[in-house]
């Protein structure tokens, strides 16, 4: 049997029946350790249940995903850290948080440069697509330094280093002097590395920057929802325009209908991408 990909309005309709939010995905952690092999395993399950439709298998792999970061007993490679923001934003994109959907989008960018969105999961015109593109164009805060109290050292999404990103979320690993991982975490966007002193940070002023910013981002993300929607309905109307069997008394009508929509696409194509950068202006500077 055939299995045609699912439309933007269907993938929504049957996460929000399922209950894919934010706060239904938190989940306890886990009891026993977890290899790095375990846990890309359960992302990769997470993928095919996207690929197949399956929303509540989708679910239930994104929230063990998100329980075994705790207890991760081993490094994770930046492909495994990838692999885990392309969930995440999978996940946010389906439970219509555009914003935390380009944010996940960014962090996997960072983690796996060069990076492309494959046409199964994303094909020309999808809204998901668009989101892509704005996550690859959004130009990168200057991430801020990090001291580990304790010896030992950090690595973000896979990667040793001694500074943390303020403006995408980040999968933090913690390991003492001997290579032992002493704590695994998935932190939000703005948030420091727990444990970790940073000489710049001035908490009521940061507080703010934050607070600006996130509005500002979820301007953003809607904003690049309704340009995804005008522009997918502009192909729609090219797609009659050119059909032979469309009558020529409509083809005027429908020249000016896809010119229309392609334009207004465009230009909220636009306020996002600004109110995108203001937001990582705001929460950086």
């Amino acid at each position: 049997m055939s299995r045609c990909r699912p439309s933007l309005v269907h993938l929504v309709a049957i996460a929000a029946v399922g209950g894919l939010s934010g706060p239904a995905l938190a989940a306890p952690p886990c009891a026993t350790p977890v290899t790095a092999r375990d846990f890309h395993q359960k992302v990769a399950d997470g993928d095919a249940a996207y690929a197949d439709m399956d929303l509540t298998a989708f679910q239930a792999a994104r929230v063990e995903a998100r329980g075994m970061v705790p207890c991760l007993s081993e490094p994770l490679t930046p492909a495994q850290a990838a692999g885990f923001h392309r969930l995440e934003a999978l996940g946010a994109f389906l439970a219509r948080d555009h914003a935390s959907a380009v944010a996940s989008l960014r962090a996997l960018v960072a983690a796996a440069p060069g990076y492309q969105l494959s046409p199964e999961l994303a094909p020309d015109g999808h809204p998901l697509r668009m989101y892509f593109e704005i996550a690859e164009n959004t130009a990168v805060a200057p991430p801020r330094p990090l001291v580990v109290s304790g010896g030992g050292w950090s690595q973000i999404d896979g990667t040793t280093t001694t500074s943390w990103p303020v403006d995408r979320p980040y999968l933090y690993q913690a390991f003492d002097a001997g290579g032992g991982v002493r704590s695994s975490t998935v932190l939000a966007v703005g948030v420091a590395p727990p444990g970790a002193s940073d000489p710049h940070t001035r908490p009521a002023l940061v507080e703010r920057q934050q607070r600006t910013a996130r509005t500002l981002g979820i301007v953003s993300g809607g904003a690049a929802l309704v340009a995804g929607g005008l522009y997918l309905g502009a192909r729609a109307s090219s797609a009659r325009f050119w059909d032979p069997t469309t009558p020529e008394s409509e083809l005027e009508a429908l020249r000016g209908r896809t010119n229309a929509l392609g334009w207004a696409s465009t230009g909220v194509g636009v306020v996002a991408l600004g109110t995108g950068g203001a937001a990582l202006f705001v929460g950086t500077w």
